[in-house]
């Protein structure tokens, strides 16, 4: 007896982490693919969780300020999203 199996391939999963070594607690999310948008949404995900939501909410020192500002601003370049 011969048996067709029909499926579609949808290619492989991204799997984003971050550590945050002081609380021992890890940040995950699975991508369908790779590249700058999916790590922005990591990003997003960790800094608005405390402490973090809260470091960037209150007053911060102005270089630390534009470093953050310069992280979280839309990047230009097509080409790598």
């Amino acid at each position: 007896m011969r048996v067709e199996h029909e499926y579609r391939r949808c290619g492989a999963w991204v799997y984003l982490a971050a550590l945050d070594v002081h609380r021992a607690r890890v940040f995950g999310r699975c991508e369908a693919k790779n590249g700058i948008v999916p790590f922005d949404s990591l990003v997003d995900q960790v800094m608005t969780c405390p402490p973090y939501s809260v470091v960037l909410s209150s007053g911060l020192p102005n270089k630390l300020r534009i470093l953050v500002a310069r992280v979280f601003e839309p990047r230009q370049n097509p080409g790598l999203n």
